[in-house]
């Protein structure tokens, strides 16, 4: 400390790390997965437990954690509106699916509510936003990165807001509706790439309707998206979410197997 306060008076670059005068010791190295094993009791709250599969289980278990106990929620079953059938669509081209995307954005705005859009990746985002960003009012961006990471929170749920954010965002970030969105059904989410996980999809869907407000969700997704991610065949015709979903359910079982080996 009393270094730090010597160099200040002198020309020196505080990002410079050697300017410090620090002794580095390597003390030793510890495993962050075993420091668990060293607690007798161990207590945790997860939204979806229930959505586990049976290699998961088993990582848990591994740390000695046996019992579960699932509790409904106090604000009793949720507002949320999806149907399977009307509320999701698979484009044939990354082209038809962005115009999609804009589309159903503007449904939703004409009825002056907020939308919130997941995107896989930031560059998919950005060529979204690269395309269409003159044609929204109210635009934000919210990914890892972003500078006014609260302010896009608290202003995603004002009527005729768009926010783009990376798949990150789709969960733990409590975003909230105003009072004139929820009159008109609460924020609307739109998950343009289709989870290989299906616990990340019930946090996605979870960015809305919270609590006991309003909400609604629909899936918007690319055809070679599925196909680069072999959730189906290049010559494919059925594209059901029900299909996808179990052979999503398929694919985690596969990949937990071969990771528990």
């Amino acid at each position: 400390t009393f270094n730090y306060f010597r160099l200040k008076k002198v020309e020196f670059d505080h990002r410079d790390y050697s300017n410090y005068g620090y002794i580095l010791l390597d003390t030793g190295r510890i495993s962050y997965a075993k420091l668990p094993e060293e607690f007798p009791l161990i207590l945790g709250v997860s939204g979806t437990v229930g959505s586990l599969i049976d290699h998961e289980k088993e990582a848990i278990r591994s740390y000695n954690l046996n019992s579960f106990s699932f509790l409904p929620t106090f604000f009793g079953d949720s507002n949320l509106k999806f149907d399977e059938v009307n509320d999701f669509q698979v484009l044939d081209s990354e082209e038809n699916w962005r115009d999609k995307i804009f589309e159903s954005i503007n449904k939703v705005l004409k009825k002056h509510r907020a939308v919130l859009v997941f995107f896989s990746t930031y560059y998919n985002l950005n060529n979204f936003q690269m395309e269409y960003r003159n044609k929204f009012d109210r635009l934000y961006t919210l990914t890892e990165n972003t500078r006014n990471y609260l302010k896009c929170i608290e202003e995603a749920g004002i009527s005729n807001t768009v926010t783009l954010c990376t798949r990150v965002m789709g969960r733990g970030v409590d975003f909230k509706s105003s009072m004139a969105v929820e009159k008109e059904g609460g924020v609307h989410v739109i998950q343009t790439f289709f989870s290989l996980d299906v616990k990340e999809e019930k946090q996605i869907k979870g960015r809305t309707a919270r609590k006991d407000n309003k909400g609604s969700y629909q899936l918007i997704l690319c055809k070679k998206h599925l196909i680069d991610d072999k959730i189906i065949e290049a010559k494919s015709s059925n594209q059901m979410y029900s299909t996808l979903h179990q052979r999503r359910l398929n694919l985690m079982k596969t990949e937990g197997a071969k990771n528990a080996e």
